[in-house]
């Protein structure tokens, strides 16, 4: 049972931090032309509608079709939904989402840099992923979160051709367990909010295809641990 699962996800460490990897940098900056032009490609979206259910893709399927080449619109509903703190603004940190402190004898919540921050950059730091310098947003970002997962399933990649079994392991298990204390805890509450708060359907499309990916990693990665 374990090895036939291992197999099989031996044949998909490379896909999947590849989609990590690509939903990271969506939330980190605007959609460039780059990213825009391999969504228009119909072999990014065929990948994309044999991976996830056709609910998820539904919107930027739409996207494809009704894009003007507005690049301009692109960039601010970027601004709008994960920069300015005004009416579109859906925070990207998971501290607003799940801590809170006590303050003057109240609990307040929605505030930045909490218990789950720290406990971000710990796991970080164990896994020996180092932040760069020129990065100079917080770490608990939810671009930041999926693009170390990104960086584990690269470790986890060369293990594989390694041929290490028990490194394998040792990384599919921080996997679950960053996904399980944390992504899986706050993105699909996030996902939603974006999907309320924007009209636009690139954003809407991301938004949708980030949480139902976290959820069937969550859910794979927990059927080999439980």
């Amino acid at each position: 049972m374990m090895n036939s699962t291992l197999k099989v996800l031996s044949e998909l460490v490379e896909g999947r931090g590849n989609i990590y990897s690509f939903l990271s940098g969506s939330y980190l900056s605007p959609p460039s032309k780059e990213t825009i032009d391999l969504i228009l490609d119909n072999g990014f979206l065929k990948g994309m509608t044999e991976i996830f259910d056709k609910s998820a893709v539904h919107d930027l399927v739409a996207f494809t079709r009704d894009f003007n080449g507005d690049y301009y619109e692109l960039r601010q509903e970027y601004h709008n939904l994960f920069v300015v703190p005004a009416g579109q603004y859906v925070t990207p940190y998971e501290a607003v989402y799940r801590d809170s402190r006590i303050i003057a004898g109240s609990v307040v919540k929605g505030l930045l840099m909490g218990e789950s921050t720290i406990d971000v950059k710990r796991l970080y730091k164990r896994a020996g992923a180092e932040i760069t310098r020129d990065y100079k947003d917080l770490p608990d970002h939810i671009g930041m979160e999926l693009l170390f997962m990104h960086f584990l399933c690269e470790r986890e990649k060369e293990a594989w051709k390694a041929e290490d079994e028990s490194i394998v392991l040792d990384y599919l298990k921080r996997e679950q367990e960053f996904i399980h204390k944390h992504l899986i805890q706050w993105v699909p509450d996030l996902c939603d909010r974006i999907c309320e708060k924007t009209k636009n359907r690139y954003f809407k499309g991301i938004a949708k295809i980030t949480d139902a990916f976290i959820r069937t990693e969550d859910e794979t990665l927990n059927s080999i641990f439980d």
